[in-house]
């Protein structure tokens, strides 16, 4: 819905006399930072989750089918919210985050 609006800005803008311009603000701009914060410590925190994991187990094969299982879990998650045509907010990625509590 966000790119639909952006695209009809687009094009209305060219309609606009010079120095009129637009931004998304408000819920998008906070969920873009969100997005942005979210992705610099990705990396860091899965490596770490995998450390945990293969210490508290000591096993390598335990340690792949967990993740495997939790990975296919938000795959799943993430592919139902597509279908459904449910935007990713702040609720799915709470629910997400409960998914993977649970495992």
């Amino acid at each position: 819905m966000t790119e639909e609006a952006k695209e009809r800005l687009k094009a209305l803008e060219k309609k606009w006399p010079s120095g009129y311009q637009w931004t998304m603000e408000g819920q998008e701009e906070q969920r873009t930072q969100a997005f942005e914060s979210m992705y610099k410590f990705y990396a860091l925190s899965i490596l770490l989750i995998f450390v945990l994991v293969f210490i508290q187990f000591r096993s390598f094969w335990k340690l792949i089918v967990i993740m495997t299982a939790i990975y296919m879990a938000m795959s799943g998650a993430i592919l139902s919210l597509y279908l459904t045509n449910q935007p990713l907010g702040f609720r799915a990625l709470l629910g997400m985050i409960g998914l993977m509590l649970n495992f």
